[in-house]
C-alpha cells in the first residue's frame, strides 16, 4: 500500500488542528477579571471599619458609598455588612469604554444574605449604575430582590415605564444569614441582559431592552432599609468580569481556520505543480 501523498497529510493535519483549536477551552473567549473582593480583614482593613475608601483585592478599584457599610469577620471569613438601617448604596467605578479591548459583555456577581423580617419594604439591588458619583442606586441595569415577598425583578431607569421581567424565587430561606449567589450578565453593545442567575439557576436569558439604558459608570449594590444586626446583611465574594463579544471570538477562530486551510491548499498546489519525477522520488523516499 502506497503512503498517502504529502498534500493529503497537510490538509488532514490542518483540518485536525482547526478542530482542536475550536474545541480547546484555552482558545475560547476568556473572562477578564476587572475587580474581585472577598472583604478579608487584614492590616489595611479592620473589623468595624468602613468599606468606603478601601480598594478591591483584585483590580484595586476604590469602593465609594454609605459609611454604614462596614467590615465584619476576620482574615479567613470576612464580609461586608451594615451598622445602620438607613437605605444606602456602595459601588466601584466601571465603564465599558475603559475596558473596550476586553469586551462589551460584563458579569457582576456576589454572595448576598439580606435577612427579612416584618418590614415589607426590605429589598436590595445588584447591578450597573449610570451615575458618575459611585454609591447610588445602580439604576442603569440592575437586579432587584424583595426579600419579604421572595421575588426578583429586572430594573432599568430608561425602561421604567415598561413591563420588565420578574419572577418568584424558590428554595431560598430569606430569614437565614446564609448567603445566596446572584449574578447579572449584560451585553452593552446590544442592550441585552444575557443572563440572571440565582444560586446557579438561570431565571432570565437574552432579554433586550426596548430603550437602551444610560451609559454605565459604576457597578454596585444598594440596600433598602437593611436589617440592622451583624448578620442582617452579608455581602461577600464580589466579582466583576468582562468578556469579548461572541462574534469577536468567532472572527478570530475563523481567521485561524482559514489560515490553516490556506497553508494546506498552497502545499497541495505546489505538490501538483512539481515534476512527476520529483513527486515519485518523494513518495518512494
Amino acid at each position: 500500500m502506497k503512503p498517502l501523498p504529502p498534500s493529503f497529510l497537510s490538509k488532514a493535519a490542518a483540518t485536525a488542528a482547526v478542530a482542536a483549536f475550536l474545541a480547546f477551552p484555552s482558545f475560547q473567549a476568556r473572562a477578564v477579571v476587572i475587580a474581585a473582593d472577598s472583604f478579608s480583614v487584614n492590616g489595611t482593613r479592620t473589623a468595624g471599619s468602613s468599606v468606603s475608601g478601601t480598594l478591591t483585592e483584585t483590580g484595586n478599584l476604590s469602593w465609594s458609598g454609605g459609611s454604614q457599610w462596614v467590615l465584619f469577620g476576620d482574615e479567613t471569613n470576612g464580609y461586608m455588612g451594615t451598622k445602620g438601617s438607613g437605605s444606602a448604596g456602595i459601588g466601584i467605578p466601571f465603564n465599558f469604554a475603559t475596558y473596550q479591548s476586553s469586551g462589551e459583555i460584563a458579569t457582576l456577581s456576589a454572595s448576598i444574605a439580606y435577612r427579612k423580617d416584618s418590614n415589607t419594604g426590605r429589598w436590595f439591588a445588584l447591578g450597573f449604575g449610570s451615575n458618575t458619583t459611585v454609591g447610588g442606586l445602580p439604576s442603569a441595569v440592575y437586579l432587584q430582590v424583595n426579600v419579604y415577598t421572595g421575588t426578583w425583578e429586572l430594573m432599568s431607569a430608561a425602561n421604567s415605564g415598561g413591563d420588565l421581567p420578574s419572577g418568584t424565587i424558590t428554595g431560598i430561606n430569606f430569614a437565614s444569614s446564609t448567603p445566596v449567589t446572584y449574578s447579572l450578565t449584560y451585553d452593552n453593545s446590544r442592550a441585552t441582559v444575557l443572563d440572571i442567575s440565582i444560586n446557579g439557576t438561570s431565571v432570565l436569558s437574552n432579554y433586550t431592552f426596548a430603550s437602551a439604558p444610560a451609559e454605565i459608570q459604576s457597578a454596585g449594590f444598594w440596600g433598602q432599609l437593611p436589617y440592622n444586626t451583624q448578620t442582617g446583611v452579608v455581602f461577600d465574594n464580589l466579582e466583576l468580569t468582562v468578556v469579548p463579544e461572541p462574534g469577536t471570538s468567532a472572527l478570530f477562530i475563523g481567521g485561524a481556520a482559514v489560515a490553516c486551510l490556506g497553508v494546506a491548499f498552497r502545499r497541495k498546489r505546489k505538490s501538483a505543480a512539481a515534476p512527476r519525477g520529483s513527486q515519485d522520488a518523494r513518495l518512494s523516499a
